[in-house]
């Protein structure tokens, strides 16, 4: 089989699989659109900027924290959260997916709420002022 009929078939599971997706949450009517801003416009946030250094010589561990570690964090432990609904656990899916890759990503005011609540339950209250300050409140 050559490389062109391999990257066909790779290409046509894809999309079947994207296509079972799309229709298995239609079917179950889950909301899995974008949802738009209700209030101010959409806000940009710099997922590799550095929120906190931590420096611990005694266990031998140095770092940083970016808003993309405590942003997926805090969607994650929201995702496993039994007492989760539906519908904010595929928004906060969704958010994990657009905050996977790439620099930056804007947040409207319904995935804010839905962050900001992830956060308060993940987070102390040094992290959830940081993040409040960046998306404003």
């Amino acid at each position: 089989m050559s490389r062109v009929w391999k990257g066909a078939c790779v290409l046509a599971v894809i999309l079947a699989a994207a296509a079972f997706g799309i229709s298995l949450a239609n079917w179950m009517g889950i909301e899995y659109e974008e949802p738009t801003a209700r209030g101010g416009s959409p806000v940009y946030v710099d997922l590799k900027q550095v929120m906190l250094r931590y420096d611990d010589p005694m266990r031998g561990m140095a770092g940083e924290i970016t808003y993309r570690q405590v942003f997926q964090d805090a969607l994650w432990w929201q995702i496993n959260d039994p007492q989760t609904s539906v519908e904010e656990r595929v928004q906060a899916f969704l958010m994990v997916g657009l905050m996977h890759e790439g620099r930056g990503t804007e947040i409207d005011e319904k995935q804010r709420d839905i962050l900001m609540k992830a956060i308060k339950t993940v987070w102390g209250p040094g992290v959830v002022t940081m993040v409040e300050k960046e998306l404003g409140k």
